[in-house]
């Protein structure tokens, strides 16, 4: 019952999103993300396209999700990467704390790229949480897109470009979360 009562809520929020909401454009087909236990959140993957490419996300749209972000990962494939979504434009504030590896950051505002901080290096170890820099927009947005560092160039991605869900994809558990 309690999955049944999920997927009804997750439905209506995305009716009430699809009223010219830049997040749920981006979010397209995300109905299906529903809690295993009725309170526990999985993560989702979803396939992004841009230009020419393909790129499978996992999905960091709750403050938890946000703030762990790829810490603790030991690397991506080289076709994946996290999308944070944000429910109103804004400037947030990033930085590489627990990274092992580089990152592209892709700041996205209404599916279109609109800076890219290319090759952000990981923190030596032991850095003091104050010394970290810390990667800002230059303006409002609504997702952030990390990729392996290089990826953009690899991929052709520039400002300017749009980014959507790709036509035919279809958002998948996520259990090694």
């Amino acid at each position: 019952m309690k999955v049944v009562v999920s997927i009804v809520v997750v439905l209506a929020f995305i009716s009430v999103l699809g009223c010219g909401d830049p997040t749920a454009e981006l979010l397209e087909g995300m109905a299906m993300r529903v809690a295993s236990d009725g309170d526990a959140q999985l993560s989702y993957e979803v396939e992004l396209c841009v230009n020419e490419a393909r790129i499978r996300v996992l999905v960091a749209d709750t403050l938890e999700e946000r703030a762990a972000g790829l810490s603790g990962y030991a690397g991506l494939p080289d076709d994946a990467g996290m999308l944070f979504v944000f429910a109103e434009p804004t400037q947030p504030s990033f930085w590489m704390k627990g990274m092992e590896f580089a990152l592209d950051i892709i700041w996205i505002r209404d599916s279109t790229v609109v800076q890219i901080d290319a090759s952000v290096p990981p923190p030596p170890e032991d850095t003091a949480d104050d010394e970290l820099p810390r990667y800002r927009p230059d303006e409002p947005i609504t997702h952030v897109l990390e990729l392996n560092a290089g990826s953009a160039a690899r991929l052709g991605i520039t400002v300017g470009d749009r980014i959507a869900p790709c036509a035919d994809a279809t958002p998948t558990p996520n259990t090694n979360g």
